[in-house]
């Protein structure tokens, strides 16, 4: 496959980016509040290429920055988790763990009008636990940035 790329739809013609063998294609090197337009090609064994498909786009969000709780900060088992609206996103993805890499407990998806949820999920947090959330921006349909990890620790009072 041919892929082009422009930062205006009408200067794909021509606007060659890379080749690959796959299917799937992640462009690293983007900046932030660009919106880039891509188009591909199929190329056979004789370098003959189809007819482009449809042009797609999307823009690269700047990371979601966490307000609280953060810095293992003392909380409650009901903490209310609050971050800066990223312009932009249409929606946000929040994921509660028990560890950095894993142990999901809580994951919901939220409007691009949401910047604060309280806790809701099923299972109840423990008192003593360090506890992990990150929040990541959606532009169209998938995660596009995603905030550092932020980390709490519950304390219930006796």
């Amino acid at each position: 496959y041919t892929i082009y790329r422009a930062t205006e739809p009408g200067e794909l013609e021509g606007n060659f980016l890379t080749s690959v063998t796959k299917e799937n294609f992640i462009d690293v090197n983007v900046e932030i509040g660009i919106e880039y337009y891509y188009r591909i090609t199929a190329v056979d064994k004789g370098g003959l290429e189809s007819i482009p498909s449809f042009i797609v786009n999307d823009n690269v969000l700047p990371p979601v920055e966490l307000i609280s709780p953060i810095n293992y900060q003392y909380v409650d088992d009901q903490p209310v988790f609050k971050w800066k609206p990223v312009n932009g996103a249409v929606k946000y993805k929040l994921f509660l763990k028990t560890s950095r890499i894993g142990g999901d407990i809580w994951i919901v998806e939220l409007n691009k009008d949401t910047t604060e949820v309280p806790y809701s999920g099923n299972e109840n947090l423990i008192s003593g636990n360090t506890y992990y959330w990150q929040v990541g921006s959606i532009s169209k349909s998938e995660i596009n940035s995603e905030s550092k990890v932020g980390t709490f620790v519950v304390n219930i009072g006796e």
